[in-house]
């Protein structure tokens, strides 16, 4: 089975700042590198060495925490053949990280991009709902959201809920959101007007929009569908998107312009001095000897070169 591998674009910043802070952290972030490299490698057991933590994790699903050095942890989500590595760092900041994304979930949209939702399981549960910082927005919370969507959401809901969920403002505290939700008794809906109400309260209006897609799809082409219902092929099919990117298996670590003649064809090579594999970690650095087969390298390249032109 091919696993397709992926990393958040926060994953590197988080990373980088572990590698300046240098001591255990430091450590730390060397060993996200070294199972990034062997993946990139094609390595098929990338996390072999690396222990999981002791207590396992039910904020977010399908989520396994790796223990690094210096009490670090690595936060990935996997589901079926998809490897996700979501987040880095000491104890308590992912400890806190994790309260943040409480209900964290993966799904796959039409256009195969790897998206991210927040769904509570149970909003009436402090433990059980997706949590959130309101931002400095003024006005109603409603107001936020896109007039399209504000239709699809309520539009069909009952008066009688809707007036007291349209005059929300945005500093609403959960226990007045609830409030206003008392008389639903679906509660799927529930979680679902709680979930868009607190994104909205929060300023993450594309999250809202999309646990309203979630849940009401407009068409097949809107559906956002979880990992877990999605077939192993159509994993392989996911693309990098805004967020989400993936890491090659056999690709080099750094860009190389031979991407562009692969397509017509025409093989390249990537070859450089031998770092042993330390790029982008703090004990990042390069082999004198290599560099200096390196240049022995291309100096025969080059003569080969102009002997054969002569000819």
């Amino acid at each position: 089975m091919s696993v397709r591998y992926f990393e958040h674009k926060d994953l590197r910043k988080c990373i980088m700042r572990m590698s300046r802070s240098g001591g255990k952290s430091g450590k730390a972030s060397d060993q996200v590198h070294v199972i990034r490299s062997k993946i990139m490698d094609g390595d098929p057991k990338p996390f072999q060495g690396v222990p999981l933590t002791k207590h396992g994790e039910n904020r977010i699903k399908n989520c396994r925490k790796y223990d690094l050095p210096g009490f670090a942890r690595l936060v990935t989500i996997r589901k079926k053949n998809l490897v996700c590595l979501r987040y880095v760092g000491s104890h308590d900041e992912v400890d806190k990280w994790l309260d943040r994304n409480r209900g964290l979930t993966l799904v796959v949209s039409n256009d195969n991009d790897l998206v991210e939702i927040n769904i509570s399981d149970n909003a009436k549960e402090p433990t059980a709902r997706i949590s959130y910082i309101p931002d400095n927005y003024v006005g109603r919370i409603l107001d936020r959201l896109d007039h399209k969507f504000r239709t699809r959401f309520i539009g069909d809901l009952p008066s009688k809920w809707t007036e007291q969920i349209r005059d929300l403002q945005e500093d609403a505290s959960d226990d007045e959101i609830l409030h206003s939700l008392s008389s639903i008794e679906d509660e799927e809906q529930k979680n679902l007007i709680f979930d868009v109400l607190v994104l909205l309260s929060s300023g993450d209006t594309l999250g809202a929009e999309n646990r309203i897609r979630f849940n009401q799809p407009e068409s097949e082409e809107d559906k956002l569908v979880p990992v877990e219902e999605v077939s192993e092929d159509q994993i392989l099919k996911i693309r990098d998107g805004e967020t989400m990117r993936s890491i090659q298996i056999g690709s080099e670590h750094g860009s190389s312009d031979a991407r562009f003649l692969s397509k017509f064809g025409i093989n390249g090579v990537v070859w450089g001095a031998n770092g042993n594999r330390s790029h982008h970690s703090i004990r990042e650095h390069v082999n004198l000897k290599s560099i200096e087969t390196l240049c022995e390298k291309i100096d025969h390249f080059i003569r080969k070169s102009v002997e054969i032109n002569k000819v």
